[in-house]
């Protein structure tokens, strides 16, 4: 331990700076990975339940099992079914559009670890100056 303090000291201001990068990076790292372990679990066995249920013509009760689940998976099967009487192009358009949000939330706070890839090598080579 004393080494490691040592050492963080011998790099002199410079280790600072890196040292919160690095907090913020494993911050955002634990955050997402929540996040994403959240949307992916929220609702199981859904899209084999409505193929199933599609396949067999029942695509009202298919329906009504992808509103009844939650996530970004069952949102994007209500859009599908919801608007299966348009066209692909505009079935696409619509799922896009629902989509976006949740993309939007996949990407957050992503920005702040391509910050600091970038800027935490520039800092290193700064510190051997």
């Amino acid at each position: 331990m004393q080494s490691l303090i040592h050492f963080f000291v011998a790099g002199g201001w410079v280790m600072y700076p890196l040292a919160l990068l690095s907090l913020a990076a494993v911050a955002v790292i634990i955050e997402r990975l929540v996040r994403y372990r959240t949307l992916a679990n929220t609702s199981p066995d859904l899209v084999e339940d409505v193929i199933r249920l599609s396949t067999a013509g029942d695509v009202d009760r298919a329906l009504s099992v992808a509103r009844e689940g939650k996530g970004p998976v069952a949102t994007v099967l209500t859009e599908i079914l919801s608007n299966r009487h348009m066209g692909v192009e505009d079935v696409e358009r619509h799922v896009q559009e629902v989509g976006e949000p949740y993309f939007i939330e996949l990407e957050h706070r992503l920005p702040l670890l391509d910050t600091g890839a970038t800027i935490s090598p520039l800092l290193g080579l700064l510190g051997t100056l």
